[in-house]
């Protein structure tokens, strides 16, 4: 066998430094910065993704807080005018109380109305980006690529909603 006559050894180191050596720089030189590069970019925007995302959520808090200020501002107007109509209509007819009852539960439903809208249309807006971010996250912490479609049927199961798509 060549390999272990000692008259081959010196031409086998001779081929196995000229091929590796190349190899060994072209892979340290070329294709590993351009391999961390694209990791580093695809870091950078996941991070970025992330950072929107926490921003629209802190967003949607907000509205929510301001539309739950809102529905108890309705309320307790309501109420109040409820409470003196009340004491006003003693000498009135029961027509008049029921018409300014239906006032205020028009309006309570109305600002009802407006918040289911609000929170239907905040989760409509955020799920193109709630499934973005969990497919990155699956493909970055698990290393699995899943379709938009998997996603969104595990957010679904999570969140014990109906089913949406993806707009």
């Amino acid at each position: 066998m060549p390999q272990l006559d000692f008259n081959w050894f010196l031409p086998q180191i001779f081929w196995l430094v000229l091929t590796f050596v190349p190899l060994y720089l072209f892979v340290a030189l070329y294709a590993v910065p351009r391999i961390s590069s694209v990791v580093d970019v695809r870091k950078a925007k996941v991070n970025e993704d992330i950072r929107k995302a926490e921003k629209l959520n802190n967003e949607a808090v907000k509205i929510e807080k301001e539309y739950t200020a809102t529905i108890e501002k309705a309320r307790a107007e309501g109420g109040a005018i409820a409470t003196e109509a009340l004491k006003k209509a003693n000498s009135e007819t029961i027509a008049k109380t029921a018409e300014l009852d239906k006032k205020v539960s028009k309006m309570l439903a109305d600002s009802e109305k407006k918040i289911t809208d609000l929170r239907t249309k905040m989760n409509k807006d955020m799920l193109p980006h709630q499934v973005e971010i969990t497919k990155k996250l699956i493909e970055k912490i698990a290393g699995i690529k899943v379709n938009d479609e998997k996603v969104l049927s595990i957010i679904n199961s999570l969140e014990g909603n109906e089913k949406r798509k993806v707009v």
